[in-house]
C-alpha cells in the first residue's frame, strides 16, 4: 500500500493559521489532499491534525469533523476505504514539533504494517500535481530506495559565497573568500529540499526515525512550483504565480 500523509496542525507562527490559508480559493490543506487523492498511486490519504477547524476547512474530510471531535489525541481513524484521519497529540502539535513524532504515531496504527510506502506532503508546497506525484512514485520505485527527498537548484545568491560576520566584521575562513571573485558557474552545485516530497518506508522511517539520510535519492524540481510557503510574501508571492497562470508543466 502507498500512503499519502498530510501533516497539518493549527499552530502557525509565521502565518496565523497558515494550512487554512487560501491560494486560488482552496486552502493550502486541500491542495494536497487533491494532489494526493486525484492521483493513481496512492492507496490511502491520511490527515493528521490537532485542529478541528482544518478538517472542518477541507471538502474531503468536512464529513469526519464529528469523527474528530469525538477521537481520543494519537488515534487513528478509517473514514472511508481511502480516507483515514489522525488525532495528533498536543505534544507533537507544538511551535518546536517535529512532522517525524506525529508519522511515528501514525504507524503504531494496526491500519498500516512495515511493507507499506509512504509519502508527505507538507500543505506549504500547494504546486505539486497528481501527474508529477505519480512520477516521483514511479522514480522512487525503479531506484528501489529507502527514502527520497524533492530538491531544487540553489544558486541565487550561491551559497559557496556566504560570509560569517562577528561583530559587524567579515569573520569568513580565508579559504571561503576567495569563492567571492569565484564565477558561480565555477563552483560546484549545491541543492536544497524544496519541502514538497518526502517518500520512505514505513519499515525505514521505523527504524531510523527520519526522512532523509546519507543515501536518499534525490528528485530536481524546477521553477516556480517550487514554491514553499513560510511567510506572508511567500503567500502572497503564490497568489500572484496562481492569478498569472505562471507555472510550467
Amino acid at each position: 500500500m502507498f500512503i499519502a500523509i498530510i501533516p497539518a496542525r493549527g499552530n502557525s507562527k509565521g502565518i496565523l493559521k497558515k494550512n487554512i490559508s487560501k491560494i486560488g480559493g482552496k486552502s493550502l490543506v486541500d491542495w494536497a489532499i487533491d494532489c494526493a487523492v486525484n492521483s493513481s498511486v496512492v492507496d490511502c490519504v491520511v490527515l493528521s491534525t490537532d485542529d478541528a477547524e482544518i478538517v472542518r476547512n477541507s471538502k474531503t474530510f468536512l464529513k469526519a469533523e464529528k469523527d474528530f471531535t469525538n477521537m481520543l489525541q494519537g488515534e487513528v481513524k478509517k473514514i472511508n476505504n481511502r480516507i483515514v484521519i489522525h488525532k495528533r497529540k498536543q505534544i507533537h502539535a507544538g511551535e518546536n514539533s517535529k512532522t517525524i513524532e506525529g508519522v511515528l504515531d501514525i504507524l503504531k496504527s494496526n491500519l498500516f504494517c512495515t511493507e507499506d510506502e509512504l509519502v508527505i506532503l507538507q500543505p506549504t508546497s500547494p504546486f505539486r500535481t497528481s501527474v508529477e506525484l505519480e512520477k516521483v512514485k514511479k522514480s522512487f520505485t525503479k531506484h528501489g530506495a529507502r527514502s527520497l527527498i524533492s530538491v531544487r537548484l540553489f544558486d541565487s545568491p550561491h551559497p559557496a559565497k556566504a560570509i560569517l560576520l562577528k561583530n559587524g566584521l567579515v569573520d569568513t575562513p580565508k579559504f571561503s573568500l576567495k569563492n567571492l571573485s569565484t564565477p558561480r558557474q565555477n563552483l560546484p552545485e549545491y541543492y536544497v529540499s524544496d519541502g514538497a516530497y518526502y517518500m520512505s518506508t514505513v519499515k525505514n522511517i521505523k527504524t531510523t526515525k527520519k526522512f532523509v539520510s546519507k543515501n536518499s535519492q534525490t528528485y530536481v524540481r524546477k521553477g516556480l512550483s517550487t514554491i514553499n510557503i513560510d511567510t506572508m510574501i511567500d503567500l502572497q508571492v503564490a497568489q500572484l504565480v496562481y492569478d498569472n497562470n505562471l507555472l510550467i508543466d
